[in-house]
């Protein structure tokens, strides 16, 4: 509850701590299933345990953004765990464990209820809803006022700096990937997830796909200022293959024309 109302660096996946504490405790009662509840409990836990450390090699996000892949295992340890319980004497099992079930629909209802996921920045709660996205593909999000303000924005201008039928790559430290569907544009990027790493093998994916080489580079900024660091292998390349003089400042983007 604590980290719900004031925590809010990791606050979108604190419901997920539990699921590590939930695998354990259905691992320590595992042996009261019997044959066939044994093999459905350990082909999921096996699954849920594999997606998370292969989250964790084969992806950029962090620890504490891996751990909802381990949802599957969490649910999978509610069998051993009920079971565990249903052995107890009545008296012993049926009140804590229903006050424990209890409290954590509470939670995940209030937190749910409580917290957006907003368009700009980290968590808000729902006393933050300042802004409606009025075009573009989230129009009607109500949100936080600075993101319904860009997006609003942003879509103003692709109608004027970026002509229908171009290829774009989109690029930023976290890459807003609504962009892509603004205008009836072609996608340039390998991958749309929201925080790409950008090395030479784009120039691997251009090869091999020559009609997505992008016509417009499109890079976060903040009224001018990048947010992308000037000597990093991206931005070389951009400045390699595009032409400054042709680049346009908008608010929130600098569209690079090749």
């Amino acid at each position: 509850m604590y980290t719900t109302l004031c925590w809010s660096r990791f606050v979108r996946f604190n419901y997920a701590v539990l699921f590590p504490a939930l695998i354990l405790l259905g691992l320590l009662h595992a042996k009261k299933l019997d044959e066939k509840e044994r093999f459905f409990y350990g082909v999921a836990t096996l699954f849920s345990l594999l997606d998370f450390f292969a989250t964790l090699l084969l992806t950029n996000l962090v620890l504490y953004a891996s751990l909802p892949y381990l949802l599957v295992g969490a649910v999978a340890a509610l069998l051993p765990v009920s079971k565990a319980a249903n052995t107890l004497p009545d008296g012993k099992a049926k009140t804590p464990v229903a006050a424990a079930a209890l409290i954590l629909i509470a939670f995940m209802f209030f937190r749910n209820a409580y917290l957006i996921r907003p368009l700009a920045g980290d968590v808000f709660s729902i006393f933050q809803l300042h802004g409606i996205v009025k075009a573009g593909p989230a129009a009607g999000v109500i949100t936080e006022y600075m993101g319904a303000y860009i997006q609003n924005e942003s879509v103003k201008e692709w109608e004027q700096y970026v002509p229908d039928g171009s290829n774009i790559y989109i690029v930023g430290p976290s890459t807003d990937t609504l962009g892509y569907l603004y205008k009836n544009t072609g996608v340039s990027a390998p991958s749309l997830v929201p925080t790409p790493d950008y090395n030479d093998s784009l120039f691997t994916y251009w090869e091999m796909n020559p009609d997505k080489y992008p016509d417009i580079v499109i890079v976060s900024c903040w009224y001018g200022a990048l947010n992308v660091e000037e000597d990093s292998w991206i931005m070389n390349w951009i400045k390699n293959d595009f032409s400054y003089s042709s680049s346009v400042d908008g608010k929130y983007w600098r569209y690079y024309f090749r």
